[in-house]
C-alpha cells in the first residue's frame, strides 16, 4: 500500500528504489526481492478492471513511474448541447482526459481500500528483546554458540587464540561453564545431537583436513566421525533427523566451498548443490522442522545473496542481496533471524517467509557475527571486536618493531609514497577515514572522511611522483576509483558500471590508472585516462582480481588459480601461493624478490621471500599477529616490512530472550 502510495503522489515523476526504501520503509534495509515483491503485487491491482487503470513502467538502472491509463474512445457522458470542436481545438482530447483520470483514481482509491484491507489482515510478526539473561564474557575468546534443544545449556568454543580453543557447555540460566573437550587441536562449531545427549563439533590442526569429531554430553569420550577432504576447518550442524550431519567441504583445492551431507549410518557424502558454479556457499543454518536450509552464495566479486532451499524438493530461492550475513531460525520454522553490518550500521533482524517483510529487532554498537536459537524465543549472539594498528619490522632479527598506530585502532589497509610517507585507511573513535603518517612523525593526521564499509579493505595507492592517491571504492549500486592530491583534494572519480572493482596500480606517467573490475561476465583489467575519467579502456587480461606494478611489470592473482603471476604478456607463476580470497593481497614484489605470507593465525604466520627471476623460497621473519585484510608492504628506503598487526581481539556471546507480538 506504501509504494502504491508513494508512486501516486509523485504525479508522473519517476520514484527511485532509494525513495521507496525511504519512505515505505523507513530507511530500513531492504532487497531487492521485497521492492520487486511491492511493485509487484502494486501492477496485479491494476487489472482489477476490465482494462487497467493503470500502470508501472520500470527505468531502468533508476526506479518506477506510475502512469494512469489512456483511452482511444470517450466514455458515455450526456452532455446538454453539441460542442464545435473547430471552435474550441483540442477540447475533446482533454475532456477525455479529466474522465480517464477520473475512472482511474476512482480504480486507484479501491485498490488502496483493497490493499489496505489485507494488510489489516496480514500484519508483520513483531519481534522485540525482552531481556538479556546472562552474558558470556571474560578475557577468553567466546565464539560459536550453539543452544541445547531444551534451551537449558549452551555449547560453545573459548580460547586465548583461535588456535587451541576446547568447547564449554553452560547453563542458560547461570553458573559455572564446564569443559567438554581436552585434546591438541583448536575445537570449533559445536552441533547439539536432537535429544541432547551428543554433540558434534569440528577439530582442526594446521596442514590437516578437519576432524569431524563427536563427544556425549555432558561428559564421556570423544572419536571421529569423518573429516574433510580439503580445508583446515569448516561448519558442521546436525541434522534434525539425527541422522545426518551438514557441513562445508570442498572437492579439492581449485573447487568452491559447498554444503555437504554426512549420512552418520554410511559416511556416504552429498553436494547439497552441483559443483560447478563460480561460487562459494558459506555461513548455513537448518530449519527445527528440517524442510529447509537457509545459506550464502558468495560470488567472486565478493557479494553475497541469502538463499533458502527445499531440502525435499531441491528448490532454491534468493530471499536477499547485500549484508545479511549469520542466519538463525525461530522454532516454528516460520522466521528466520539475520544479522547485518551496513557500514557500520550493526543490526539484528527478523524474516517471517510468509510477508518477506524484514523487521529490525534491536541495534548493536558491536558487530554481530553467529547467531544460534533455542525455544521459547531464546537466541544467541556472538559479539566482536578487534584492533590492529600499523607494524614496521625490521629484517634484523636484533630489531624491535615499531607500532606506527598506538590505542585501539583498527589499521586495514595502507600505501607508501616515494618519500616515505604513509596513508592508512583506519576506524579510530568509531569513524573511518584516511590518514596520512609522515616519515619520522610521531602521530597520523586525518587526510579525509571515508564511508566505513565501502573503504574497509582498499589500499590507497600513491602516484610515482607523490602527490596524488587513488583508492577503490564501492557503494551500494556503484563503484569506481576516487583520486585525491597529498592534501585531500579531489582531482578525479572514475567511475565503473560493474559490480566492484579492486585496488588500482598507476601508469609510469603517472596520468591513467589500470585497475581489475567485476561484472557479470568476470574480472577484467580496465585502463582510464585522469583527464577523461569516464572513458574507460578494456584490456584484454582477464580473470585478474588484484595486481601490482614494479619496474614496468605487471603481476597478479587470478580468480580461479593459485599463485602470483607476471600477467604483462604471457603469464608466468611466480610462486604458488595459497588460494583463497584471504591471501589475494597478502604478498609484495620488490626490486628482485616477492614476499608473501604462508600459515595460521597465532602461531605459524609466517612471511617468505623468493627471488622473481626463480629459485627457492626462504623464511624472512615469523609473523603470527598478521592480519589478512591489512595488507603487506616493503619500504623501499629502508628494506622494513611493513603489515596490520592484531593487537587485540574480544569475542564475547549474549544470550537473548525474544518475544512475538
Amino acid at each position: 500500500m506504501q509504494v502504491l502510495v508513494a508512486l501516486t503522489r509523485a504525479a508522473d515523476r519517476v520514484v527511485s528504489r532509494d525513495d521507496l526504501i525511504r519512505d515505505c520503509w523507513s530507511g530500513r534495509i531492504v532487497g531487492d526481492d521485497a521492492i520487486n515483491g511491492a511493485v509487484a503485487k502494486v501492477r496485479r491491482l491494476a487489472h482489477l478492471t476490465q482494462e487497467a487503470a493503470f500502470k508501472i513502467e520500470t527505468i531502468p538502472r533508476v526506479g518506477y513511474r506510475l502512469r494512469i491509463a489512456e483511452v482511444t474512445e470517450a466514455p458515455p457522458v450526456t452532455e446538454p448541447a453539441p460542442i464545435n470542436e473547430a471552435v474550441l481545438p483540442g477540447r475533446p482530447l482533454f475532456r477525455r482526459r479529466v474522465l480517464t483520470i477520473g475512472a482511474g483514481l476512482t480504480v486507484l482509491a479501491a485498490s488502496l481500500l483493497l490493499v489496505g484491507r489485507w494488510w489489516t489482515r496480514s500484519p508483520p510478526p513483531l519481534w522485540s528483546v525482552e531481556r538479556v539473561e546472562v552474558s558470556i564474557a571474560g578475557p577468553l575468546i567466546q565464539r560459536w554458540p550453539s543452544i541445547s534443544p531444551d534451551g537449558k545449556m549452551i555449547a560453545y568454543s573459548a580460547g586465548p587464540d583461535i588456535t587451541s580453543r576446547k568447547l564449554y557447555l553452560k547453563p542458560i540460566a547461570g553458573g559455572e561453564p564446564l569443559r567438554l573437550t581436552d585434546d591438541a587441536y583448536d575445537d570449533t562449531s559445536p552441533t547439539w545431537a536432537p535429544d541432547g545427549s551428543q554433540i558434534a563439533y569440528v577439530a582442526r590442526k594446521q596442514g590437516e583436513p578437519c576432524r569431524l569429531m563427536v563427544t556425549a554430553v555432558p561428559a564421556g569420550p570423544a572419536h571421529q566421525l569423518g573429516s574433510c577432504l580439503l580445508p583446515e576447518t569448516t561448519q558442521i550442524v546436525w541434522a534434525r533427523s539425527g541422522t545426518a550431519l551438514y557441513f562445508l567441504d570442498q572437492r579439492d583445492a581449485k573447487s568452491r566451498q559447498r554444503v555437504t551431507r554426512f549420512d552418520l549410518a554410511t559416511g556416504r557424502r552429498e553436494n547439497l548443490t552441483p559443483l560447478d558454479g563460480d561460487y562459494d556457499e558459506e555461513e548455513f543454518s537448518l530449519s527445527p522442522d528440517g524442510h529447509w536450509i537457509s545459506f550464502l552464495r558468495a560470488d567472486t566479486g565478493g557479494h553475497g545473496h541469502l538463499l533458502l532451499r527445499d531440502l525435499r524438493t531441491g528448490e532454491e530461492r534468493v530471499l536477499l542481496n547485500g549484508t545479511y550475513v549469520n542466519t538463525a531460525w525461530a522454532q516454528d520454522s516460520r522466521t528466520i533471524f539475520m544479522d547485518s553490518d551496513d557500514q557500520g550500521d550493526f543490526a539484528l533482524w527478523a524474516y517471517p517467509l510468509e510477508t518477506g517483510a524484514l523487521v529490525r529487532i534491536l541495534s548493536s554498537p558491536e558487530r554481530m557475527l553467529r547467531l544460534s536459537s533455542g525455544p521459547n524465543g531464546v537466541l544467541a549472539v556472538e559479539l566482536g571486536k578487534r584492533y590492529a594498528t600499523l607494524v614496521q619490522r625490521p629484517t634484523a632479527d636484533n630489531q624491535a618493531p615499531q607500532m606506527l598506530s598506538p590505542g585501539r585502532v583498527m589499521d586495514l589497509a595502507f600505501g607508501i609514497s616515494p618519500n616515505g610517507t604513509i596513508a592508512i585507511v583506519s576506524e579510530r573513535e568509531g569513524a573511518m577515514g584516511l590518514w596520512l603518517l609522515q616519515k619520522g612523525a610521531s602521530a597520523a593526521h586525518k587526510l579525509i572522511d571515508l564511508p566505513l564499509a565501502s573503504a574497509r579493505f582498499y589500499e590507497p595507492r600513491w602516484s610515482p611522483d607523490g602527490s596524488k592517491i587513488a583508492l577503490g571504492t564501492t557503494a551500494p549500486g556503484t563503484a569506481g576509483i576516487r583520486v585525491i592530491t597529498a592534501l585531500g583534494a579531489d582531482v578525479a572519480y572514475i567511475p565503473f558500471d560493474g559490480i566492484t572493482v579492486d585496488d588500482p596500480i598507476w601508469t609510469e606517467q603517472g596520468d591513467a590508472l589500470i585497475f581489475p573490475g567485476y561484472k557479470e561476465n568476470g574480472w577484467q583489467l580496465w585502463r582510464a585516462e585522469l583527464s577523461k575519467p569516464s572513458l574507460l579502456q578494456p584490456l584484454p587480461q582477464k580473470g585478474w582480481v588484484a595486481i601490482q606494478a614494479r619496474g614496468g611489470a605487471l603481476y597478479g592473482t587470478h580468480d580461479d588459480q593459485p599463485g602470483v603471476w607476471r600477467i604483462d604478456g604471457t603469464p608466468r607463476r611466480i610462486t604458488a601461493i595459497s588460494y583463497g580470497e584471504d591471501w589475494r593481497h597478502c604478498w609484495s614484489v620488490t626490486d628482485d624478490n616477492i614476499d608473501y605470507v604462508v600459515g595460521l593465525p597465532g602461531v605459524s604466520r609466517q612471511i617468505l621471500t623468493q627471488p622473481l627471476a626463480g629459485g627457492p623460497s626462504h623464511l624472512l621473519m615469523n609473523v603470527p599477529d598478521y592480519l589478512m585484510e591489512g595488507g603487506m608492504a616493503i619500504d623501499a628506503q629502508s628494506g622494513a616490512v611493513l603489515y596490520s598487526a592484531l593487537q587485540s581481539q574480544e569475542n564475547d556471546i549474549e544470550i537473548l530472550h525474544l518475544a512475538r507480538h
